[in-house]
């Protein structure tokens, strides 16, 4: 992501922003608008590490179970299952 090219950091940066806007709307629409940033920066923060340990460990399996308990979670969340976020 451009560590040593700041143009880039620009860049990288912005397309974060701008997913973590599109995400927070997403919960906040689901009902968790107090609480939207903090599971957009979740969401994000869990997608990164997971495709980074699983390109680390040539794993994909484990991409397909990490995929998997995401899912189950925003399914969780989208029928207002509070208690998992």
């Amino acid at each position: 992501l451009g560590k040593d090219q700041v143009a880039l950091q620009g860049l990288a940066e912005n397309l974060f922003k701008v997913f973590e806007a599109w995400l927070s709307d997403q919960f906040a629409e689901l009902g968790y608008a107090g609480r939207a940033h903090e599971l957009a920066m979740r969401l994000m923060a869990q997608g990164q590490g997971i495709s980074v340990m699983a390109h680390t460990h040539h794993d994909a399996a484990f991409l397909r179970r990490e995929k998997a308990r995401l899912s189950h979670w925003l399914d969780q969340l989208a029928d207002g299952q509070d208690d998992c976020a």
